[in-house]
This record gives structure tokens, C-alpha cells and sequence, in this order.
């Protein structure tokens, strides 16, 4: 058989038929909505000198002073929820406790043993910290589903917690989960 005979016509009819069946498939899919967010970026970079009365944008970060309830017991800040948390040291527990600001936070963790198991538990004690956070305070919970479905990028001194090129931005990601789950939980489709 001369080359382009019917296999060649078969290899075009095939094209033709994936061409179309991709088509057809984007043109009937369920709508699941954009695949890129119709927000605009959120950035959390920096954390103010002075928090301001009214929550704004600034809430988000972890370092913002709001009392979050984790275990029945109370703790200053998100900061000082994950700190105390990982910590293995009762001392160092209580000079989190005891700290007013997230880097006198920092100086009390200073190098005190963590748990064992806190690579494989991080992740999801930071969700329920954030989920505690932004529920135990509705008007925070407010300011962040105004970002509406905006990427959220975190920025601090952590490539696994923080967003940019280089980071994986796991408390992005985890405020946008957040941010859903308060959505859903407003529209009734969580408890």
C-alpha cells in the first residue's frame, strides 16, 4: 500500500474524532466554575508595627492578637496555639503563655524539644487552629471570605508555611480551606 493509503486517512479521521469529542466535552461539562480565581492575589507580607482596631486584611496572619480556644485551653494568638502545641517542654508552654507578642513567643520556644510526631501533625494542627480562629470570631471570619476566591499568599520566614517562588505556601492554601469550609458552613452544607 503507497504511504498515506488508508492507514493515513484513518490517523486524520481519528484526529478528527478526538478533536471533536474534546470540543463536545468543553462544551458540555459540568459547570465547575473558573479554573483560575476571578479575585486578585491576596498577599499577607508583612506584619504591621501597630494592629489596628477594626479587623482588616491583617487578621489573617497568625501573629494577630485574638484569643483562640484549642483543648479548652486559651491562647493569645495562632502563634501561640502552634507553639504550645508542639512543644514537649511545660516551661517553654508556659513562657508561650506568658508571651505578649509572637517573637517573645519565638524567644520562650527557643530551642525547646518538639514532639516527635509534629512533621507528620503541623499541617493539620494549624487547619484546626485556623479553622478555631476565624470560628470562635465571626468578624474575622467575615474578612476572609471577603477575599471572595482570591489566592492567598503567605509570606514569613518558612518555606513550607509561606507562599512566593520558592515557598509551598501551606498557610495560604490552608486559609483558603478555611475560607471554603466557613462558605459552606454559612450555606448550610456543613454543620
Amino acid at each position: 500500500m503507497p504511504k498515506g493509503g488508508h492507514g493515513a486517512r484513518r490517523d486524520r479521521c481519528s484526529s478528527r474524532s478526538l478533536e471533536r469529542s474534546v470540543r463536545d466535552w468543553h462544551d458540555n461539562r459540568p459547570a465547575d466554575g473558573p479554573d483560575q480565581a476571578q479575585d486578585p492575589t491576596v498577599k499577607l507580607a508583612s506584619i504591621p508595627g501597630k494592629w489596628p482596631t477594626e479587623p482588616g486584611i491583617e487578621c489573617l496572619r497568625n501573629e494577630y492578637p485574638t484569643t483562640i480556644v484549642i483543648g479548652g485551653d486559651t491562647y493569645a494568638s495562632a502563634v501561640h496555639a502552634y507553639w504550645a502545641l508542639a512543644t514537649t517542654d511545660e516551661t517553654a508552654r508556659v513562657g508561650i503563655h506568658r508571651a505578649t507578642t509572637a517573637l517573645g513567643v519565638e524567644r520562650a520556644v527557643g530551642r525547646a524539644p518538639i514532639r516527635q510526631d509534629w512533621l507528620h501533625l503541623r499541617l493539620t494542627v494549624m487547619h484546626t487552629i485556623l479553622r478555631a480562629k476565624f470560628n470562635q470570631h465571626p468578624e474575622l471570619g467575615d474578612v476572609l471570605v471577603a477575599t471572595g476566591d482570591a489566592r492567598i499568599d503567605y509570606s514569613i520566614s518558612s518555606a513550607y508555611w509561606s507562599g512566593g517562588t520558592k515557598g509551598r505556601n501551606w498557610l495560604g492554601r490552608l486559609l483558603e480551606l478555611v475560607r471554603s469550609e466557613i462558605v459552606a458552613q454559612r450555606a448550610g452544607f456543613l454543620p
